[in-house]
């Protein structure tokens, strides 16, 4: 028995880092996610910065599913959608995220992982997209914090979640600020 199968429609690596950024910063300044992202924060200090991080990273890790984009192509929906059905791919889940994350001021991120370096970014599609933020919000130090909110296979056939905060060593990264 043959089995063939069809790669997924990919728009290029800058096509896609572009579209995923824009979608960030327009998400960000959307009411639902403004409302999501202060409901999620409300009772932490103005200034307790980790906490409200992880409220945001935690609230799309566990009330966000991970579900697959259709066979044979790939979309992304903005974080409204994503909110609205529950569910998204990492990329869906990396552009609520990023636009919670950015509406209280964090400067995010994108981390593209590829299975080996890209031969040619126009075709070649990656394994995972997640996020980093930079945790020191006062901008005078760099502390970029993975907030990788999708299952990920581990060597023995399971599945781990990145933690937040912890580094993801799967891959050939190329990193694309949003801010």
């Amino acid at each position: 028995m043959t089995t063939v199968t069809t790669p997924r429609r990919w728009i290029s690596f800058q096509k896609a880092a572009g579209l995923l950024r824009a979608m960030i910063i327009d998400g960000s300044h959307e009411a639902p996610v403004l409302d999501k992202s202060a409901a999620l924060c409300r009772g932490f200090s103005a200034l307790n910065y980790p906490a409200q991080a992880f409220a945001l990273w935690n609230y799309v890790r566990n009330g966000i599913a991970y579900l697959e984009d259709p066979r044979n192509d790939d979309h992304f929906q903005s974080p409204a959608v994503t909110m609205q059905r529950g569910a998204g791919d990492c990329d869906d889940q990396v552009i609520l995220l990023g636009s919670l994350l950015r509406s209280i001021g964090f400067s995010t991120r994108l981390v593209f992982v590829f299975s080996a370096p890209p031969k040619d970014y126009s075709v070649d599609f990656p394994e995972h997209v997640f996020l980093e933020f930079n945790a020191d919000r006062t901008d005078t130090e760099e502390l970029w914090t993975c907030a990788d909110t999708v299952p990920t296979p581990d060597d023995n056939g399971g599945f781990y979640y990145a933690r937040f905060g912890c580094s993801f060593k799967y891959g050939f990264k190329e990193y694309v600020g949003v801010d």
